[in-house]
């Protein structure tokens, strides 16, 4: 793809020319406007402002406002003129991305198909017979197609997930709030997410890095709890589901699951079967329960007024929802808060559950035969995630009855970034910066290293590898009489010399964890590092030190261990 913004603009437009695919589109913005903002961004990267998006394009589902744009949810009687982009599309903008346009959706973001809009029914990228689906559909078949770098979609019931499953793409679903929804049509408002669409783990990764932030404009807002995790560590365990979890799949879609499971576990995965009957239950409360009276509550007196180009079917669930009395909501609710007991339950002692994305690939007459039964059944494995508050990454997972196959990495709420680690087991990536991207590093040098006795007690806490380290050299290092062995940095006066370690990030109340625990004669103290730089680090007491044997010519624990065995 070309590199410089103007040219990535006019490569995308002669792309959408190419594929010509009207229906992905409710609003594209003109090229010559396009281009005017790609000269500004290279106008600002040359002067030497940092954007960490700069130039890459961006589709943006057409229920998220976009200044200059309207905001149709794919009902044109509905369309609004916002005076001002979505707090997630402002961050992206502000980073250096370039919109290109509004995609379509099921309306309302009610469906898993991609059916359901007056602006057409959007086909599959590659299988034109077959649905995208939804409801996320014109920002997943965009990137599908690469017309853009990403997109974003709306996740409520799995639509940020299902459209990548069905693609072959990543579909990044954040704990609910970390990304704010300010300036996002609400479809059920507690449970509604932004998500990103990408061919990459890493890219759907730096595009939410730079969108998640508290909105002091949204209620539903949340930061980063100073407990959060930074890592999975080098063995996670996941949980499966047994063989009636798998039933809704077909047999090319449980062989394509199993090639999957046992690819994380010849990688060092610890893979575990568990009944996932509680998670499908509670999948069922967002529309078979009360619960769907929240997507009355978003547009249903809108709705009432019964404008033409509704979508019967969109029309009909909402409309239904008005009938619910709210005694029945209220026991939902509560049915909802025994469910997320259940969930953690059934989740303690693993840092994930595995899942298949969805459960096949209809065709559009397959959808317009039956078009509730077909999308319920879409969302079989993605309902529950966030009525349950969990986060979850779709990833590609191969094929199966000749469409691709995909699967998710669900897990606990603020687990972003254990997900995402997994998940890049089987894209075959390399994380960037970690979610979120902040910690405190600390640099180890003995029985904390990789491979050593207590690293488990850094893992155990989300710890980040985060590379090696050499120290200044002015560093001495004596191997104290400890059970584990363990060495003794201090600073010398003399004699010093450079020694290897570990640098490793932590969350701050995983370092005050950390320290809390640490037992004498250790310390944390700051290390001056070979770069010039300094971080937190090991120290030991000078008395304690001197009765340890001097190995500071060994320039590394292990070098010494090496030379002792």
């Amino acid at each position: 793809m070309p590199h410089s913004p103007v040219d990535r603009v006019r490569a995308a437009y002669r792309r959408i020319a190419e594929v010509d695919r009207p229906e992905v589109w409710i609003t594209l913005r003109d090229e010559a406007d396009v281009l005017v903002a790609a000269k500004e961004i290279e106008r600002r990267v040359d002067s030497g402002e940092r954007l960490p998006l700069a130039g890459l394009l961006v589709a943006v589902k057409d229920n998220i406002d976009v200044a200059g744009l309207p905001t149709t949810a794919a009902c044109p009687s509905y369309a609004y003129h916002p005076p001002a982009s979505a707090t997630a599309v402002r961050r992206l903008t502000d980073a250096g991305a370039l919109v290109l346009g509004k995609t379509n959706l099921d309306q309302f973001a009610t469906g898993l198909v991609g059916t359901r809009s007056p602006y057409g029914a959007v086909r599959h990228a590659h299988r034109p017979d077959r649905i995208s689906g939804g409801s996320s559909s014109g920002s997943a078949v965009a990137v599908a197609l690469g017309i853009v770098d990403f997109a974003l979609g709306t996740d409520t019931a799995g639509s940020g997930r299902v459209p990548a499953a069905l693609h072959g793409l990543v579909g990044l679903k954040p704990t609910l709030g970390l990304v704010p929804t300010t300036g996002v049509v609400p479809a059920a408002r507690p449970y509604d997410c932004v998500t990103v669409f990408a061919e990459t783990l890493t890219l759907a990764q730096r595009a939410t890095a730079v969108m998640a932030g508290p909105d002091p404009l949204d209620p539903t807002s949340r930061d980063w709890p100073a407990r959060v995790r930074l890592a999975a560590g080098a063995h996670p365990r996941i949980a499966v589901p047994d063989a009636a979890g798998l039933a809704p799949l077909s047999d090319e879609g449980r062989s394509a699951f199993g090639s999957v499971v046992e690819r994380l576990g010849a990688g060092g995965v610890a893979v575990e079967v568990i009944d996932v009957d509680p998670f499908l239950r509670a999948a069922k409360l967002l529309y078979e329960g009360a619960l769907v009276a929240e997507r009355y509550a978003a547009v249903g007196e809108f709705i009432e007024g019964g404008s033409a180009d509704l979508d019967p079917t969109v029309a009909a669930i909402i409309l239904a929802a008005k009938r619910l009395p709210a005694y029945r909501l209220a026991a939902d609710l509560e049915r909802l808060d025994r469910h997320r007991l259940t969930a953690a339950a059934a989740l303690a002692g693993f840092d994930a559950l595995l899942l298949p994305t969805t459960t096949g690939h209809p065709t559009l007459a397959e959808v317009a035969a039956d078009p509730v039964g077909v999308n319920s059944r879409m969302g079989t494995y993605t309902n529950f995630v966030n009525l349950l508050d969990l986060a979850a990454v779709a990833v590609p997972g191969g094929t199966a009855d000749g469409s691709p196959f995909g699967v998710t990495v669900v897990g606990r709420a603020f687990d972003d970034q254990v997900l995402i680690d997994i998940a890049a087991r089987l894209t075959g990536e390399q994380a960037e910066e970690p979610l979120p991207p902040t910690g405190t590093d600390l640099v180890v040098f003995g029985a904390h290293l990789r491979g050593q006795p207590l690293n488990g007690q850094l893992t155990a806490l989300g710890a980040r590898f985060a590379g090696v380290v050499s120290t200044a050299a002015e560093y001495r290092m004596v191997a104290l009489p400890t059970e584990p062995a363990k060495p003794g940095i201090l600073r010398a006066a003399s004699g010093g010399a450079a020694l290897a370690g570990e640098r490793w990030t932590l969350s701050p109340a995983a370092l005050g964890r950390f320290l809390a625990a640490l037992p004498a004669p250790m310390s944390l103290g700051l290390i001056a590092l070979a770069d010039g730089g300094s971080a937190l680090g090991f120290q030991c007491d000078p008395v304690a030190a001197a009765a340890g044997a001097d190995i500071t010519r060994y320039g590394s624990w292990t070098a010494y261990l090496a030379a002792s065995d």
